[in-house]
């Protein structure tokens, strides 16, 4: 999701649905992908008991947030 107001702007995202944008001819990342190889998500991930089989979330799930999934929360 990303919201353009005259003097911003405000992206979110969820999962692997990565926003960018061209400036100048140039791509700019408003977001980055929550992928469980990601130090920080795999730390979060260790956190909540959860465990990483072949680089999937209890070997299933391919990205550390998404909308839904709820049994991987």
């Amino acid at each position: 999701m990303v919201l353009i107001t005259p003097t911003d702007i405000y992206c979110a995202n969820a999962g692997d649905c990565r926003a960018v944008m061209c400036m100048s001819g140039q791509t700019v990342e408003l977001s980055k992908d929550h992928k469980p190889s990601d130090k920080t998500e795999k730390d979060r991930i260790y956190k909540t008991g959860a465990e990483l089989i072949n680089g999937r979330i209890n070997g299933s799930l391919n990205v550390s947030r998404a909308i839904g999934d709820f049994d991987l929360k």
